[in-house]
């Protein structure tokens, strides 16, 4: 570390994220108590439709009462305390969609699902699409692996699609920011489903546990 930098570590010291504790190396984004919160979840620990807590990675009963289309879908981490002060922070601190991205990957590495053809952002919004944290971490993804990316899901009264026939035969990944209850993924796997698209799985940053 040069006579410049040991400067500003003494004067501006490197704090964690989320509980700011000083920390004596850098450039750490949390502590090694926050850090415990971003080891990758188990995915044989979960509903492989909905991702919350269910035992041998079975469909959970009440995916099971829901019915429709079911979308294997998956999330890296828990959406809870160091892991919401860093979604949260993802929209004022761009560096950080790097480190999501990585997270992303990892997790899809761990679930062994097949290569994916396409890649498509989670609509956060009726009309802001374009540099939303699921774009811009869908457009890392695609970028990393080589993979071909279109924002074509958009939100209206119901989950459409911009165009037609552009996921036909298509392994079709959707990559979000945060996978909630309220998230219709049952709309989302029927509108590309309908398109004709060979298989649709979801994968988001975090899930809430709420």
């Amino acid at each position: 570390m040069s006579i410049y930098s040991r400067g500003l570590h003494f004067l501006f010291p490197p704090l964690c994220l989320h509980c700011e504790v000083r920390m004596v190396k850098f450039p750490p984004l949390f502590c090694s108590h926050c850090s415990l919160f971003f080891n990758l979840i188990e995915p044989s620990t979960r509903c492989p439709y909905c991702f919350t807590e269910n035992e041998n990675r079975m469909r959970c009963l009440a995916c099971q009462k829901r019915g429709g289309v079911a979308l294997p879908t998956a999330a890296a981490l828990d959406h809870i305390g160091p892991v919401f002060t860093f979604v949260r922070k993802m929209k004022w601190m761009p560096y950080l969609i790097e480190a999501g991205v990585s997270l992303l990957i990892a997790q899809w590495i761990q679930l062994e699902w097949p290569l994916p053809d396409l890649i498509i952002p989670y609509p956060e919004g009726l009309w802001m699409q374009r540099g939303t944290i699921s774009a811009r971490l869908a457009q890392g993804f695609a970028r990393h692996e080589n993979l071909s990316y279109q924002p074509l899901l958009k939100r209206g009264e119901r989950m459409g699609l911009k165009g037609r026939g552009k996921v036909e035969g298509k392994r079709v990944l959707v990559i979000m920011n945060l996978l909630e209850a309220s998230t219709p993924l049952e709309e989302v796997a029927e509108v590309l489903l309908k398109d004709n698209a060979e298989g649709v799985y979801a994968l988001a940053l975090a899930r809430s546990i709420y």
